[in-house]
C-alpha cells in the first residue's frame, strides 16, 4: 500500500498478512479404532463450517458359552455424512491455542449408513439388516 505526499511517495508494507480464522480447505486421513477402519474427508464450504464423509469397516466382537464358535467377530461396510459447525476458532487463536487440521471446538449432527453389501466373519450365515444411524455431538 502506498501514498502520495508532496511529492514523495510513502510505502507502507506489514510484515505478516492477518491471518484467516477458518476451516480448512480439505482434509484426508484414515482413522482406527479398537474395532473397525475408516477414511474421512472434511471439505470446507464456507469459513465456520466444515461437511466430513467417512466410508470404512464398524466392527463387532462378541463371546458366548452358548454359541458355536465362542468368540465371533463381524466387520460390514459403513458409510457416514456428518455436517459440522467449527465455533472457536478466533478464542483459540486469541489464546495462542493451534488452529490447524481444524483443532477447534465444533456441534455436529452424525448420520450413519450400515448397508448389507457384504459381511466379514468367522461364523457361517451371518446377516445384517440395513442401518442408520444419527449422532449429535
Amino acid at each position: 500500500m502506498y501514498t502520495l505526499r508532496n511529492n514523495f511517495i510513502l510505502f507502507f508494507s506489514f510484515s505478516q498478512e492477518p491471518k484467516k480464522h477458518s476451516v480448512e480447505n480439505s482434509m484426508y486421513g484414515v482413522q482406527t479404532g479398537l474395532l473397525g477402519v475408516w477414511g474421512y474427508n472434511e471439505t470446507k464450504p464456507n469459513n465456520e463450517f466444515a461437511l466430513r464423509t467417512e466410508i470404512g469397516l464398524d466392527g463387532e466382537y462378541s463371546y458366548s458359552d452358548f454359541d458355536s464358535p465362542k468368540s465371533q467377530y463381524y466387520f460390514i461396510p459403513s458409510i457416514s455424512l456428518e455436517p459440522r459447525w467449527y465455533y472457536n476458532f478466533k478464542k483459540r487463536a486469541k489464546k495462542g491455542k493451534s488452529i490447524k487440521r481444524n483443532s477447534a471446538n465444533f456441534l455436529s449432527l452424525k448420520t450413519t449408513y450400515n448397508p448389507d453389501w457384504f459381511i466379514i466373519s468367522n461364523t457361517d450365515n451371518a446377516d445384517f439388516a440395513n442401518v442408520f444411524r444419527t449422532i449429535s455431538s
